[in-house]
């Protein structure tokens, strides 16, 4: 109710060129998927032919600070950037003073746009120390800044999210059922209902280290694919 949708200066507004009409979806997941192309795919090999670590919030309510900064490395890894190290605990020991809470993933991406985000080799993985709030740390994080960024509409979420997975645009998703915060990545499957709404079947990277379900990603299907 403080953020409702498009209330934030920071965050343009869904672009409806971005949208796919629905006869194309079929198509365009399939030749996504001949090709090897998701951003499931990308994530792969985006650290310099290997596979990128996943986050880990190490049991700290720090999804919400995540779930942006797994959308940054897979949205730089799509467009062939050097891979860096993303320090998420940065933002998130900022934001909440060092307090283990929860929020949301806007809260990291207004801090992302104006401070950025760090390398661990100046904000250590999971690191909590005071000592690691320092300009040097960012210097560094303001090379690692979200220059544009949508909010998808909550009342056109399904073709909105659909659209720009099939189109590798990464989306930090937050879910109510789940009270979690996790990043979009790929759609898997489509299929039609007779009233002509779709079950969607969608790939999420978590935050909870490579050793959660598939290297760290897994699949929502249905209303529970469907963020808020």
């Amino acid at each position: 109710t403080k953020q409702p949708y498009g209330s934030l200066k920071y965050v343009k507004a869904f672009d409806s060129k971005l949208l796919i009409p629905e006869d194309e979806w079929l198509d365009r997941l399939e030749a996504q998927k001949k090709a090897e192309a998701s951003l499931y795919d990308i994530r792969k090999k985006g650290k310099d032919g290997k596979q990128i670590e996943s986050r880990d919030q190490n049991g700290r309510g720090y999804c919400w600070g995540h779930s942006p900064i797994s959308a940054m490395l897979l949205a730089r890894a799509r467009d062939n950037a050097k891979y860096v190290d993303l320090a998420a605990y940065a933002g998130c020991c900022i934001i909440k003073g060092f307090r283990d809470q929860g929020g949301w993933n806007k809260d990291m991406v207004a801090f992302c746009v104006e401070r950025g985000c760090p390398s661990s080799e100046f904000w250590p993985q999971q690191g909590t120390k005071r000592e690691y709030d320092n300009p040097q740390t960012w210097a560094n994080a303001k090379k690692h800044r979200f220059t544009e960024w949508m909010e998808l509409d909550p009342n056109d979420m399904v073709r909105q999210n659909v659209s720009v997975l099939l189109q590798n645009l990464p989306c930090a998703e937050d879910y109510n059922w789940w009270s979690h915060s996790v990043g979009g990545c790929r759609i898997v499957n489509l299929v039609r209902r007779a009233k002509g709404s779709w079950t969607v079947t969608k790939t999420i990277w978590n935050s909870w280290g490579d050793d959660w379900s598939d290297d760290g990603m897994g699949d929502l299907e249905g209303g529970r694919a469907e963020p808020d």
